[in-house]
């Protein structure tokens, strides 16, 4: 079956806040980052999206204009916009997120594209955990043949949440800045790699900020220097799908 890939989490609005001589930025944010790499890849992909009412039709209109075959609206959130206002304008250091009305956030899942987003053929699905109730989303991918990828470097307290998946995720995916990482494992992906390889996933990708990728599996360790933060990511775990024999002739074009 050719590649076609789901992308599963929030849409958000990213605020950069303006800092010396930059000016402030406004864009969509959240999976969207994940749709312009999977676009950049000329990838085969759709979105399952969650957002305020507002920014429905912008999204869909977006996502559909940058590769997505489809984009479905998988939640409604009330109470919050789903701005996330960037403090670090820079991006050379921790980007103090805020997420305002974080506090007052709801989300509602629609039913019917929850029920058969996850009976369709998909190769691999992608995972941005939130302020959604994961549990939800987890379980209904634990019923597809799909590939299952995670990303938790926001919206995850404890490794424990990804315990109601039914079998171990083909990628955890993680960076410096998530406060899981930091508060749980002592700025060492190695020891979040030991926890993690075998037990919860086949893989793990440690995203450096703009400082470069370490891809774990249970027989090596692979470093790739500083490139696009989401393509990198996405190049990085498909490449490790490959037999191991057959790395070394790809790297190039990591």
């Amino acid at each position: 079956m050719a590649f076609r890939a789901l992308l599963i989490g929030d849409a958000l609005v990213d605020v950069t806040l303006s800092g010396g001589s930059s000016p402030a930025k406004m864009r969509l944010g959240g999976i969207i980052h994940a749709a312009r790499g999977l676009w950049a890849l000329k990838a085969a992909y759709e979105i399952a999206f969650i957002a305020p009412s507002y920014l429905i039709d912008q999204v869909m209109h977006y996502a559909l204009a940058h590769g997505a075959s489809r984009a479905d609206v998988l939640g409604i959130v009330t109470g919050a916009p789903n701005v996330v206002v960037i403090g670090e304008p820079k991006e050379v250091g921790f980007q103090e997120y805020e997420l305002l009305l974080r506090d007052e956030y709801k989300c509602t899942f629609e039913l019917a594209t929850l029920s058969s987003k996850f009976k369709e053929q998909f190769t691999d699905i992608l995972i941005f955990p939130g302020q959604y109730d994961l549990e939800v989303v987890l379980r209904a991918c634990s019923k597809t043949k799909a590939r299952i990828h995670i990303d938790i470097a926001n919206g995850l307290r404890s490794l424990h949440e990804l315990d109601a998946f039914s079998r171990p995720f083909e990628t955890i995916i993680t960076s410096t800045s998530s406060p899981l990482f930091l508060g749980s494992f002592r700025d060492s992906p190695e020891r979040m790699a030991k926890e993690l390889v075998g037990k919860k996933c086949q893989r793990f990708v440690f995203k450096e900020n703009r400082g470069g990728a370490r891809l774990f599996d249970s027989k090596s360790v692979v470093e790739v220097g500083a490139q696009s933060a989401i393509a990198l990511t996405w190049r990085m775990f498909t490449w490790s799908l490959r037999p191991t024999s057959s790395r070394r002739c790809v790297m190039h074009h990591l």
